[in-house]
């Protein structure tokens, strides 16, 4: 008897196109936490758990068949040894997330609840509206890259129960990828957290949430950004970022939002992190606009870095294991609320 390879075929049969069931943002969490699933897809039922995917008539046995969720729920994966392998499984839940349909939008919280209480209670860690306090100046990195003929929603952000700088408050989102934010443990980070605070009305994200608070120190600069013209524009389009009177500023930036095209638009930028890649000295930032109503506020409309090539990151005096003072300078330091 010659059968035809089930791997690719199982494949199709499961893909989001042609399985409504994972195109659903509650079924997340369902997948992921479920140590063992079954599926009815047509012909055959199909096993799933965390060690393999089998098929029902014994033709068909994987231990590396990518998951229905977004990657791999293989035993491997569900390392929680290093914050490293902790938050990859983090940020492929929330990228797989970030994917999702939910019917009303009041959802995109409490369909991850379970989530996010699944990974504290594994890791310890603090949860922040969907990043994490001990990594929060890496978290906060997050980006939206836009799909082919889609665009980037006008300036002002949208209203949601969330703060800017949470990724709850820009999903749920159709024509987008999400971008992950880059590894803790190759960034030193400027950012300093002065002071937090989350308030539910009940129990976390699945109840209003009753306020949300974040004031951080880092170095600050302010910037123009050269919005393209329409003709211009594409979905990776990348803005540039100058800062007056410094030539050797060569930054670009992703924003959530669009600016009026054809302008140049005053921004603050807010560093996150330095990351010596070895080839690189790698400054990665925040890109605010300051709230209309009160100018010390500001909202997070987008991230960026600017790069420097090690040859050129030589300062007299200074080890290059260190935070150099490159495109951002502890002279800058200022005290910001983010709302």
């Amino acid at each position: 008897m010659i059968r035809e390879s089930l791997d690719h075929k199982i494949q199709r049969q499961l893909s989001g196109s042609n399985y409504r069931y994972l195109t659903r943002g509650w079924v997340l969490q369902e997948l992921a936490l479920s140590p063992r699933t079954v599926h009815f897809p047509k012909g055959q039922l199909l096993w799933q758990c965390r060690h393999c995917f089998t098929s029902e008539d014994g033709t068909f046995w994987s231990s590396s068949l990518m998951s229905l969720a977004n990657g791999s729920y293989t035993a491997g994966s569900f390392n929680f040894s290093s914050l490293r392998s902790s938050r990859n499984l983090w940020w492929q839940w929330i990228e797989s997330y970030s994917t999702r349909d939910l019917t009303f939008e009041t959802d995109v919280g409490p369909a991850i609840a379970g989530l996010v209480s699944f990974f504290q209670e594994r890791t310890n860690l603090t949860p922040v509206l969907g990043l994490w306090l001990e990594t929060l100046a890496v978290d906060l990195h997050w980006g939206l890259q836009y799909r082919k003929q889609s665009r980037p929603p006008p300036l002002e952000p949208r209203e949601s129960e969330f703060p800017s700088w949470s990724w709850l408050s820009v999903l749920p989102q159709q024509d987008v990828d999400f971008s992950v934010p880059g590894q803790y443990m190759t960034s030193s980070a400027s950012l300093h957290i002065n002071f937090w605070e989350v308030k539910w009305a009940n129990l976390a994200f699945t109840s209003s949430l009753m306020k949300s608070q974040l004031i951080v120190s880092s170095f600050v600069r302010n910037a123009t950004i050269n919005v393209p013209t329409p003709a211009t524009w594409t979905a990776a389009s990348a803005y540039r970022v100058s800062v007056l009177g410094e030539p050797s500023w060569r930054g670009v930036c992703k924003l959530q939002y669009l600016f009026p095209e054809e302008t140049s638009q005053s921004v603050t930028l807010l560093q996150l992190s330095q990351e010596n890649t070895g080839r690189l000295i790698i400054d990665r930032f925040l890109v605010l606009l300051p709230q209309r109503e009160n100018r010390r506020h500001f909202y997070r409309i987008g991230t960026g870095d600017v790069q420097t090539p090690l040859s050129e990151a030589t300062i007299d005096g200074e080890e290059r294991t260190v935070h150099l003072d490159l495109h951002f300078s502890e002279l800058d330091r200022q005290t910001l609320l983010l709302v």
